[in-house]
């Protein structure tokens, strides 16, 4: 029956409510946060650790989240949200490629956690993760921006 208002609802998206892209990135690495260091502390009994891994994903989901979700509503998805200018994928900041780096610099570094239960090893391991990641994905993954 109400066909026409909700197609016209599908194509304002995020126009009309209170909720933004950006706003909801930003809610779902708040709480990325605080569960990994709820975990931490239940688990090896130090709230920072998992904290910092849930800082690592959290910011990752930050980054790409919106992305993800203004790709919806575009008609050829990520590739169609990319940039016209043509720059070498290193030179510029890579914001989907950096989302995705640190969401699985950040699970490297806490399942680390499980094995040595030591921050000195974890963190450089997940942060030549997030490297690691970082390069190979901007490589790969279209350079997409927020309209």
């Amino acid at each position: 029956m109400n066909s026409s208002a909700e197609s016209t609802q599908d194509q304002t998206g995020f126009e009309d409510g209170p909720l933004s892209p950006n706003l909801l990135g930003a809610v779902f690495g708040c709480i990325d946060v605080v569960a990994f260091g709820v975990v931490g502390f239940f688990v090896f009994g130090d709230p920072v650790a998992g904290a910092l891994a849930g800082l690592f994903v959290g910011t990752g989901i930050f980054l790409f989240l919106p992305l993800f979700i203004a790709s919806s509503e575009v008609d050829d998805g990520l590739p169609g949200m990319e940039s016209n200018a043509n720059s070498h994928p290193v030179r510029s900041f890579h914001r989907l490629a950096a989302g995705l780096a640190l969401v699985s610099g950040g699970l490297t570094y806490f399942s680390y956690l499980f094995v040595a239960e030591s921050f000195v090893p974890a963190l450089p391991i997940g942060l030549l993760v997030v490297a690691v990641a970082y390069v190979s994905l901007s490589f790969v993954m279209p350079n997409a921006e927020l309209p």
